[in-house]
Protein backbone atom coordinates (compact mmCIF):
# COMPACT_ATOMS: atom_id res chain seq x y z
CA UNK A 1 0.00 0.00 0.00
CA UNK A 2 1.22 3.12 -0.94
CA UNK A 3 2.10 5.98 1.71
CA UNK A 4 1.04 8.78 -0.33
CA UNK A 5 -1.71 10.74 1.02
CA UNK A 6 -4.20 12.54 -0.94
CA UNK A 7 -5.67 16.10 -0.64
CA UNK A 8 -8.27 15.76 2.04
CA UNK A 9 -5.97 13.39 4.14
CA UNK A 10 -3.66 16.33 3.83
CA UNK A 11 -6.10 19.24 4.36
CA UNK A 12 -7.13 17.15 7.84
CA UNK A 13 -3.77 16.81 8.89
CA UNK A 14 -3.30 20.72 8.75
CA UNK A 15 -6.51 21.14 10.50
CA UNK A 16 -5.82 18.65 13.38
CA UNK A 17 -2.02 20.23 13.47
CA UNK A 18 -3.39 23.65 13.85
CA UNK A 19 -5.72 22.56 16.29
CA UNK A 20 -2.84 21.03 18.52
CA UNK A 21 -1.53 24.33 17.83
CA UNK A 22 -4.16 26.38 19.48
CA UNK A 23 -4.81 23.56 22.21
CA UNK A 24 -1.78 24.18 23.30
CA UNK A 25 -1.60 27.54 23.84
CA UNK A 26 -5.08 27.29 25.29
CA UNK A 27 -3.62 25.22 27.54
CA UNK A 28 -1.37 27.17 29.38
CA UNK A 29 -3.73 29.02 31.06
CA UNK A 30 -5.12 25.60 32.71
CA UNK A 31 -1.47 25.64 34.72
CA UNK A 32 -2.03 28.96 36.56
CA UNK A 33 -5.88 27.82 37.48
CA UNK A 34 -4.33 25.27 39.27
CA UNK A 35 -3.10 27.78 42.03
CA UNK A 36 -6.93 29.29 41.52
CA UNK A 37 -7.29 28.92 45.20
CA UNK A 38 -4.30 30.75 46.11
CA UNK A 39 -5.52 33.52 44.09
CA UNK A 40 -8.80 34.11 44.53
CA UNK A 41 -9.08 34.51 48.77
CA UNK A 42 -6.26 37.31 48.16
CA UNK A 43 -8.24 39.59 45.23
CA UNK A 44 -12.03 38.28 45.74
CA UNK A 45 -12.05 40.48 48.90
CA UNK A 46 -12.59 43.84 46.87
CA UNK A 47 -14.70 42.65 44.41
CA UNK A 48 -18.71 43.81 44.62
CA UNK A 49 -20.96 41.45 46.25
CA UNK A 50 -23.65 39.46 44.41
CA UNK A 51 -23.87 36.50 42.42
CA UNK A 52 -22.59 35.06 38.93
CA UNK A 53 -25.50 32.83 37.21
CA UNK A 54 -24.21 31.20 34.11
CA UNK A 55 -27.05 29.38 32.54
CA UNK A 56 -26.56 25.97 30.85
CA UNK A 57 -28.53 24.34 28.41
CA UNK A 58 -26.82 20.86 28.75
CA UNK A 59 -26.66 19.16 32.15
CA UNK A 60 -24.42 16.37 31.12
CA UNK A 61 -20.58 17.22 33.13
CA UNK A 62 -22.66 19.21 36.05
CA UNK A 63 -23.32 17.18 39.28
CA UNK A 64 -25.96 14.37 38.64
CA UNK A 65 -27.10 14.81 42.30
CA UNK A 66 -28.17 18.42 42.09
CA UNK A 67 -29.63 18.66 38.67
CA UNK A 68 -31.63 15.07 38.59
CA UNK A 69 -33.07 14.84 35.05
CA UNK A 70 -33.43 18.47 34.11
CA UNK A 71 -33.24 20.51 30.45
CA UNK A 72 -30.48 22.95 31.66
CA UNK A 73 -29.42 24.34 35.41
CA UNK A 74 -28.08 27.88 36.50
CA UNK A 75 -24.94 27.29 38.64
CA UNK A 76 -25.19 30.29 40.42
CA UNK A 77 -21.46 31.07 41.49
CA UNK A 78 -20.31 33.80 45.03
CA UNK A 79 -17.65 35.91 44.06
CA UNK A 80 -16.10 35.40 47.37
CA UNK A 81 -15.43 31.63 46.47
CA UNK A 82 -18.48 30.48 47.64
CA UNK A 83 -18.98 26.77 46.72
CA UNK A 84 -21.09 26.76 43.74
CA UNK A 85 -25.24 25.77 43.80
CA UNK A 86 -26.88 23.96 40.70
CA UNK A 87 -30.45 24.85 40.42
CA UNK A 88 -32.18 22.50 37.92
CA UNK A 89 -34.19 23.97 35.51
CA UNK A 90 -37.15 22.84 32.96
CA UNK A 91 -36.30 25.60 29.92
CA UNK A 92 -34.60 24.10 26.65
CA UNK A 93 -31.16 25.86 25.93
CA UNK A 94 -32.01 28.46 29.27
CA UNK A 95 -30.53 32.07 27.85
CA UNK A 96 -31.66 34.72 29.94
CA UNK A 97 -32.12 35.88 33.98
CA UNK A 98 -34.30 38.78 34.49
CA UNK A 99 -35.27 40.58 37.79
CA UNK A 100 -38.79 42.00 36.76
CA UNK A 101 -38.97 46.11 37.80
CA UNK A 102 -41.63 46.88 40.49
CA UNK A 103 -40.85 43.44 41.89
CA UNK A 104 -41.27 43.48 46.18
CA UNK A 105 -40.96 39.56 46.19
CA UNK A 106 -37.59 39.54 44.57
CA UNK A 107 -38.73 37.09 41.95
CA UNK A 108 -36.62 35.87 39.02
CA UNK A 109 -37.95 35.21 35.39
CA UNK A 110 -36.02 32.11 33.66
CA UNK A 111 -36.16 32.16 29.76
CA UNK A 112 -35.10 29.62 27.17
CA UNK A 113 -34.55 30.10 23.46
CA UNK A 114 -37.86 28.51 21.30
CA UNK A 115 -38.96 27.04 24.82
CA UNK A 116 -42.64 26.59 23.95
CA UNK A 117 -45.14 27.87 25.78
CA UNK A 118 -42.18 27.72 29.52
CA UNK A 119 -41.57 30.91 31.87
CA UNK A 120 -40.25 29.81 35.05
CA UNK A 121 -40.43 32.20 37.80
CA UNK A 122 -37.26 31.55 40.61
CA UNK A 123 -37.44 32.64 44.30
CA UNK A 124 -34.42 35.17 45.25
CA UNK A 125 -32.54 32.16 46.88
CA UNK A 126 -33.39 30.04 44.15
CA UNK A 127 -35.37 27.50 46.36
CA UNK A 128 -38.20 27.42 45.16
CA UNK A 129 -39.50 27.29 41.50
CA UNK A 130 -42.93 27.62 39.75
CA UNK A 131 -43.86 26.98 36.08
CA UNK A 132 -46.18 29.38 33.75
CA UNK A 133 -47.16 28.31 30.47
CA UNK A 134 -48.51 30.44 27.69
CA UNK A 135 -50.61 28.39 25.54
CA UNK A 136 -49.58 28.68 21.31
CA UNK A 137 -46.21 31.15 22.69
CA UNK A 138 -42.42 29.88 21.70
CA UNK A 139 -40.36 31.83 23.73
CA UNK A 140 -37.40 33.19 21.91
CA UNK A 141 -34.95 33.68 24.20
CA UNK A 142 -34.55 37.05 26.05
CA UNK A 143 -36.49 39.57 27.98
CA UNK A 144 -35.95 42.78 29.40
CA UNK A 145 -37.06 44.09 32.70
CA UNK A 146 -40.23 47.18 32.24
CA UNK A 147 -43.20 48.87 34.01
CA UNK A 148 -44.07 46.58 36.26
CA UNK A 149 -42.26 43.51 35.34
CA UNK A 150 -40.54 42.29 31.95
CA UNK A 151 -40.70 42.20 28.25
CA UNK A 152 -39.96 39.10 26.66
CA UNK A 153 -39.37 37.78 23.10
CA UNK A 154 -41.71 35.27 22.06
CA UNK A 155 -43.57 33.92 18.55
CA UNK A 156 -46.70 32.46 17.49
CA UNK A 157 -46.08 28.67 17.88
CA UNK A 158 -48.01 27.57 14.56
CA UNK A 159 -47.45 30.92 12.78
CA UNK A 160 -43.57 32.46 13.76
CA UNK A 161 -43.35 34.20 9.94
CA UNK A 162 -46.68 36.39 10.99
CA UNK A 163 -44.63 38.65 13.20
CA UNK A 164 -42.57 38.52 17.04
CA UNK A 165 -44.61 39.76 20.03
CA UNK A 166 -43.12 41.20 23.18
CA UNK A 167 -44.90 39.70 26.11
CA UNK A 168 -45.68 41.78 28.82
CA UNK A 169 -45.41 39.92 32.17
CA UNK A 170 -46.17 41.07 36.09
CA UNK A 171 -43.71 40.05 38.38
CA UNK A 172 -45.17 36.87 39.05
CA UNK A 173 -45.52 36.04 35.14
CA UNK A 174 -49.29 36.84 35.01
CA UNK A 175 -49.84 38.15 31.13
CA UNK A 176 -50.24 41.85 31.04
CA UNK A 177 -50.57 42.40 26.77
CA UNK A 178 -48.84 41.39 23.69
CA UNK A 179 -47.38 44.48 21.67
CA UNK A 180 -45.83 43.67 17.81
CA UNK A 181 -41.66 43.12 18.22
CA UNK A 182 -41.49 45.10 14.78
CA UNK A 183 -40.09 41.73 12.79
CA UNK A 184 -39.71 38.02 12.50
CA UNK A 185 -38.08 35.59 14.94
CA UNK A 186 -37.22 38.40 17.92
CA UNK A 187 -34.45 37.12 19.88
CA UNK A 188 -32.47 40.26 21.95
CA UNK A 189 -34.17 43.03 23.65
CA UNK A 190 -32.27 45.95 25.43
CA UNK A 191 -33.19 49.09 26.81
CA UNK A 192 -31.79 52.28 24.45
CA UNK A 193 -32.73 54.93 26.82
CA UNK A 194 -36.38 56.47 25.62
CA UNK A 195 -35.98 53.58 23.12
CA UNK A 196 -36.53 49.76 23.34
CA UNK A 197 -34.47 47.79 20.14
CA UNK A 198 -34.76 44.08 19.77
CA UNK A 199 -33.25 41.70 17.55
CA UNK A 200 -34.83 39.33 14.88
CA UNK A 201 -33.05 36.15 13.54
CA UNK A 202 -35.03 36.36 10.67
CA UNK A 203 -34.84 33.32 9.42
CA UNK A 204 -37.50 30.72 8.20
CA UNK A 205 -38.17 27.90 10.71
CA UNK A 206 -37.28 25.01 8.05
CA UNK A 207 -33.55 24.89 6.78
CA UNK A 208 -31.71 23.20 3.95
CA UNK A 209 -28.71 20.95 4.60
CA UNK A 210 -28.25 21.72 8.43
CA UNK A 211 -25.62 20.69 10.42
CA UNK A 212 -24.25 18.23 7.09
CA UNK A 213 -20.31 17.97 7.51
CA UNK A 214 -20.72 15.95 4.12
CA UNK A 215 -20.87 19.26 2.28
CA UNK A 216 -18.42 22.04 1.63
CA UNK A 217 -20.55 24.88 2.70
CA UNK A 218 -23.62 23.96 5.11
CA UNK A 219 -26.21 26.24 5.09
CA UNK A 220 -27.41 26.65 9.31
CA UNK A 221 -30.42 28.71 8.77
CA UNK A 222 -32.70 29.92 6.10
CA UNK A 223 -32.31 33.74 6.08
CA UNK A 224 -35.36 35.79 5.22
CA UNK A 225 -35.16 39.27 6.94
CA UNK A 226 -32.77 39.88 10.34
CA UNK A 227 -33.77 43.01 11.27
CA UNK A 228 -32.97 45.72 14.31
CA UNK A 229 -36.88 47.30 15.54
CA UNK A 230 -36.66 50.44 17.78
CA UNK A 231 -39.76 50.41 19.69
CA UNK A 232 -40.81 53.14 21.65
CA UNK A 233 -40.13 52.72 24.96
CA UNK A 234 -43.39 54.40 26.59
CA UNK A 235 -46.49 52.94 23.70
CA UNK A 236 -44.64 50.35 22.53
CA UNK A 237 -45.43 51.28 19.23
CA UNK A 238 -42.90 50.10 16.66
CA UNK A 239 -41.11 53.36 15.34
CA UNK A 240 -38.49 51.64 12.66
CA UNK A 241 -37.24 48.46 11.51
CA UNK A 242 -33.95 48.51 9.46
CA UNK A 243 -32.91 45.36 7.68
CA UNK A 244 -29.74 44.01 8.37
CA UNK A 245 -27.35 41.84 5.66
CA UNK A 246 -28.93 38.37 4.72
CA UNK A 247 -25.55 36.31 5.71
CA UNK A 248 -26.43 36.02 9.05
CA UNK A 249 -29.60 36.03 11.85
CA UNK A 250 -29.82 39.41 14.01
CA UNK A 251 -28.50 38.19 17.34
CA UNK A 252 -27.60 39.99 20.11
CA UNK A 253 -27.56 43.83 20.85
CA UNK A 254 -25.64 46.55 22.86
CA UNK A 255 -26.87 49.86 23.73
CA UNK A 256 -23.69 52.21 22.55
CA UNK A 257 -24.91 55.17 24.89
CA UNK A 258 -25.64 57.25 22.50
CA UNK A 259 -29.02 56.23 21.37
CA UNK A 260 -27.97 53.42 18.66
CA UNK A 261 -26.94 50.03 19.31
CA UNK A 262 -24.30 47.36 18.23
CA UNK A 263 -25.60 44.21 16.77
CA UNK A 264 -23.84 40.81 15.90
CA UNK A 265 -24.76 38.24 13.44
CA UNK A 266 -24.28 34.71 13.23
CA UNK A 267 -23.39 33.02 10.26
CA UNK A 268 -26.00 31.12 8.30
CA UNK A 269 -22.64 29.51 6.34
CA UNK A 270 -20.32 27.33 7.54
CA UNK A 271 -17.66 25.88 5.95
CA UNK A 272 -16.36 22.09 6.28
CA UNK A 273 -13.10 22.04 7.69
CA UNK A 274 -11.41 19.94 5.87
CA UNK A 275 -12.31 19.65 2.33
CA UNK A 276 -10.38 22.01 0.11
CA UNK A 277 -11.46 21.30 -3.19
CA UNK A 278 -15.27 22.90 -3.07
CA UNK A 279 -14.97 26.17 -1.63
CA UNK A 280 -14.17 29.49 -2.61
CA UNK A 281 -10.31 30.39 -2.70
CA UNK A 282 -11.45 33.84 -0.49
CA UNK A 283 -13.20 31.62 2.04
CA UNK A 284 -10.45 29.30 1.66
CA UNK A 285 -7.88 32.04 2.78
CA UNK A 286 -10.61 32.79 5.66
CA UNK A 287 -10.60 29.08 7.00
CA UNK A 288 -6.88 28.90 6.59
CA UNK A 289 -6.03 32.00 8.31
CA UNK A 290 -7.98 30.70 11.89
CA UNK A 291 -7.23 27.98 14.26
CA UNK A 292 -9.48 25.30 14.72
CA UNK A 293 -11.52 24.85 17.98
CA UNK A 294 -12.04 21.34 19.51
CA UNK A 295 -15.92 21.94 18.52
CA UNK A 296 -15.16 22.70 15.16
CA UNK A 297 -12.82 19.81 14.87
CA UNK A 298 -15.56 17.46 15.98
CA UNK A 299 -18.53 18.87 13.95
CA UNK A 300 -16.45 19.41 11.03
CA UNK A 301 -18.02 22.66 10.62
CA UNK A 302 -15.73 25.88 10.80
CA UNK A 303 -17.11 29.96 11.70
CA UNK A 304 -16.92 32.10 9.52
CA UNK A 305 -16.33 35.88 10.36
CA UNK A 306 -19.24 38.19 10.56
CA UNK A 307 -19.05 42.01 11.34
CA UNK A 308 -20.67 44.22 14.35
CA UNK A 309 -22.65 46.81 13.19
CA UNK A 310 -24.09 49.99 14.41
CA UNK A 311 -27.81 50.62 13.85
CA UNK A 312 -29.27 54.18 14.97
CA UNK A 313 -33.15 54.56 15.15
CA UNK A 314 -33.07 57.17 12.59
CA UNK A 315 -30.25 56.25 10.52
CA UNK A 316 -30.59 52.81 10.11
CA UNK A 317 -27.42 50.51 9.65
CA UNK A 318 -24.40 52.50 10.01
CA UNK A 319 -20.86 52.04 10.90
CA UNK A 320 -19.51 48.68 10.14
CA UNK A 321 -16.58 47.13 12.20
CA UNK A 322 -14.89 44.87 9.62
CA UNK A 323 -14.40 41.29 10.36
CA UNK A 324 -11.55 38.99 10.65
CA UNK A 325 -10.89 35.36 11.05
CA UNK A 326 -8.96 36.04 13.82
CA UNK A 327 -11.13 37.88 16.01
CA UNK A 328 -14.45 38.13 15.09
CA UNK A 329 -16.17 34.50 14.81
CA UNK A 330 -19.18 33.44 16.09
CA UNK A 331 -20.44 36.38 18.29
CA UNK A 332 -21.87 34.96 21.21
CA UNK A 333 -22.90 37.39 23.95
CA UNK A 334 -22.97 41.39 24.36
CA UNK A 335 -22.11 43.36 28.20
CA UNK A 336 -22.15 46.69 28.47
CA UNK A 337 -20.64 49.44 31.27
CA UNK A 338 -22.27 53.06 31.04
CA UNK A 339 -20.09 53.80 33.96
CA UNK A 340 -17.01 53.15 31.55
CA UNK A 341 -18.96 53.82 28.72
CA UNK A 342 -17.77 50.52 27.81
CA UNK A 343 -19.57 47.89 25.33
CA UNK A 344 -18.33 44.34 25.32
CA UNK A 345 -18.58 41.00 23.08
CA UNK A 346 -16.98 37.65 23.46
CA UNK A 347 -16.36 35.83 19.72
CA UNK A 348 -16.18 32.62 20.86
CA UNK A 349 -14.33 30.44 17.65
CA UNK A 350 -12.05 33.28 17.47
CA UNK A 351 -11.51 33.62 21.65
CA UNK A 352 -11.61 37.16 21.66
CA UNK A 353 -12.88 40.09 23.50
CA UNK A 354 -14.29 42.84 21.51
CA UNK A 355 -14.21 46.23 23.24
CA UNK A 356 -16.07 49.17 22.20
CA UNK A 357 -15.19 52.69 23.95
CA UNK A 358 -17.68 55.29 23.80
CA UNK A 359 -16.07 57.75 21.14
CA UNK A 360 -13.60 55.27 20.11
CA UNK A 361 -14.47 53.99 16.25
CA UNK A 362 -12.09 51.49 16.58
CA UNK A 363 -12.28 48.30 18.66
CA UNK A 364 -9.93 47.11 21.10
CA UNK A 365 -9.20 43.22 20.77
CA UNK A 366 -7.93 41.33 23.59
CA UNK A 367 -7.83 37.55 23.63
CA UNK A 368 -9.34 36.05 25.97
CA UNK A 369 -6.36 33.03 26.65
CA UNK A 370 -4.95 36.12 28.13
CA UNK A 371 -6.90 35.87 31.05
CA UNK A 372 -7.43 31.94 31.34
CA UNK A 373 -11.12 31.83 29.34
CA UNK A 374 -10.95 29.36 26.34
CA UNK A 375 -13.88 29.50 24.29
CA UNK A 376 -15.60 32.50 25.84
CA UNK A 377 -19.15 32.62 25.98
CA UNK A 378 -20.89 34.88 28.34
CA UNK A 379 -20.09 37.98 29.62
CA UNK A 380 -21.61 40.62 32.30
CA UNK A 381 -20.81 43.45 34.15
CA UNK A 382 -20.61 43.37 37.90
CA UNK A 383 -21.93 46.30 40.40
CA UNK A 384 -21.90 49.69 38.83
CA UNK A 385 -20.05 48.20 35.96
CA UNK A 386 -16.04 48.44 36.79
CA UNK A 387 -15.27 44.68 36.88
CA UNK A 388 -16.20 42.18 33.40
CA UNK A 389 -16.78 38.61 34.49
CA UNK A 390 -16.60 36.63 31.11
CA UNK A 391 -17.22 32.73 31.12
CA UNK A 392 -16.02 29.94 28.98
CA UNK A 393 -16.53 26.51 28.43
CA UNK A 394 -13.55 25.61 30.41
CA UNK A 395 -15.23 25.48 33.57
CA UNK A 396 -13.89 28.96 34.70
CA UNK A 397 -14.97 32.74 34.81
CA UNK A 398 -12.56 35.31 34.59
CA UNK A 399 -13.14 38.63 36.70
CA UNK A 400 -11.40 40.99 34.57
CA UNK A 401 -10.52 45.28 35.06
CA UNK A 402 -11.08 46.16 31.44
CA UNK A 403 -9.47 49.61 31.81
CA UNK A 404 -5.93 47.53 32.74
CA UNK A 405 -6.78 45.01 30.93
CA UNK A 406 -5.74 43.14 34.44
CA UNK A 407 -7.09 39.55 35.53
CA UNK A 408 -7.84 39.96 39.21
CA UNK A 409 -9.35 36.40 39.81
CA UNK A 410 -10.27 33.08 38.25
CA UNK A 411 -13.51 31.33 39.59
CA UNK A 412 -13.33 27.43 38.75
CA UNK A 413 -16.83 25.96 38.89
CA UNK A 414 -18.18 22.90 36.72
CA UNK A 415 -20.51 24.98 34.02
CA UNK A 416 -21.82 22.75 31.62
CA UNK A 417 -22.53 24.06 28.07
CA UNK A 418 -23.71 27.73 27.82
CA UNK A 419 -24.20 30.80 25.80
CA UNK A 420 -24.69 33.50 28.85
CA UNK A 421 -23.99 34.70 32.57
CA UNK A 422 -26.25 37.39 34.79
CA UNK A 423 -24.90 39.37 37.89
CA UNK A 424 -27.46 39.41 40.70
CA UNK A 425 -26.37 41.71 42.88
CA UNK A 426 -28.00 40.86 45.73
Amino acid sequence: MSGRKGPADFSRRRAMGKMLGASLVAGLPAFSRANTAQIAPHVADGLPHGRICVLSYSTAPLPPLAVGGASGAIAVLGVNGEAPVYVPSDSPNLHDLVVPASNPEGTILAIGHESRELVEIFSNDFTSRESRRYAGVTFRGHGLAYGAGALIAAESTTAPLEGGWLLYVDARGKEITRVASGGIRPHDVVDCGDWIAVAHYGDRPRVTNADLASSACNLLFDVAAPSVAFLNKHTLAVESNWALPTDGVATHLCPDGEGAVLVMQMQAQRLSCFQADQVTPALAQVRESASLLPVEIESGLFELPLPVHRVDRLKGVGTKFETSATTQRRGQSFARSDSLGLSVATFAASQTLWMKWDGWDRPEIRSSLRFGVPDPRGCAFLGGGALLAVSGNDNNVAIIEPKSARLLTIIPAVLGRHSHIRHLAT
